[in-house]
């Protein structure tokens, strides 16, 4: 990354769901816009509807490519946005600095270690690479974007995003019952989070068991909008029970990961993946979190017990 207007046709960061990296121009395209709809005033209220209207600029301004706002356009917005928190959280940190011309923290009171051990592996990609920024998007135009986002945190990050779906907005094949648990793809508040969930959130108790029923019957083949929506379920009730009494930090981000990416897997793929977590939290939690490549991850998960007739991703040869 360079903050003197780095190559367009850089490819930067993590793959979108399409198994596409976006170029530092489309990053940029989409940084303005959020901006500009910021400083017009017409920010919605709620993530989903901006989204569409990025979805139809980016497509006029990048035609190749088919820009979904809910699945390749809203998972760059939360990876965009987590990097930025965190970012944020290291820069107002005392005795830490930020130097452009570098491109890099100087630290003389909190230590790079004690943001990584706050925030995960992904903190420490962070302090090595920044974030991205030229001559017209800058630290002030992130700020401007997210002004409204709480403060970064593991359980801020894992909350955020699961704001609860009024009745009218639910899609066609939304698993009945659903009332009573969160959607990632809901319409997402970009104002002001709450900070304490409503009380009709099922029970971590009741809800854990609930989900893990769910997740094991997946013989019966359904419709992949139905199948995305029992997945999306099962990952934030899970989450949503160890936010309430999480016996790890390093299990809790393996299942926002998890969570974030649900809707790009197969139903059985992230089945296998949320019963391989359980099965042993500590050490697999910690193992999904240090791989950073997710070919790698997957790679690896393909040659472990309980994977054998999973259904993985094309490109893992």
């Amino acid at each position: 990354m360079s903050n003197e207007a780095p190559n367009n046709n850089e490819r930067r960061g993590t793959k979108s769901r399409d198994g596409r990296q976006w170029t530092n121009a489309e990053v940029f395209a989409f940084l303005g816009f959020l901006n500009d709809q910021r400083k017009d005033g017409r920010t919605s209220k709620f993530v989903s509807p901006l989204l569409k209207k990025a979805s139809e600029f980016m497509r006029e301004k990048f035609p190749q490519r088919n820009w979904k706002y809910d699945s390749t356009l809203r998972s760059q917005f939360r990876r965009i946005r987590d990097d930025w928190l965190i970012f944020k959280d290291i820069l107002d940190a005392p005795g830490t600095e930020w130097d452009r011309r570098a491109n890099s923290f100087s630290f003389s009171g909190t230590q790079p270690e004690d943001f990584i051990k706050k925030h995960g592996t992904r903190a420490s990609r962070v302090i090595d690479r920044g974030i991205l920024m030229n001559k017209h998007i800058t630290i002030d135009t992130y700020a401007n974007i997210f002004r409204d986002e709480p403060e970064a945190g593991r359980n801020n990050m894992v909350v955020d995003d699961t704001i609860r779906v009024d009745s009218s907005d639910k899609p066609e094949g939304a698993p009945s019952g659903a009332d009573d648990v969160s959607y990632s793809n809901g319409p997402q508040l970009l104002a002001t989070r709450p900070k304490q969930r409503t009380k009709k959130t099922t029970p971590a108790q009741s809800t854990t068991p609930k989900a893990l029923r769910i997740a094991k019957a997946t013989a019966k083949k359904i419709s992949d909008r139905k199948s995305f929506w029992t997945v999306q379920r099962v990952v934030d009730a899970m989450v949503c029970a160890h936010l309430r009494s999480p016996e790890s930090r390093n299990h809790v981000v393996a299942l926002r990961d998890i969570a974030r990416d649900a809707s790009g897997f197969s139903t059985s793929l992230t089945t296998a993946l949320l019963c391989w977590i359980q099965k042993d939290p500590e050490t697999n939690a910690v193992l999904w979190n240090t791989i950073q490549d997710t070919t790698k991850k997957f790679r690896f998960l393909s040659k472990e017990p309980g994977f054998e007739d999973v259904e993985f991703p094309s490109n893992l040869e």
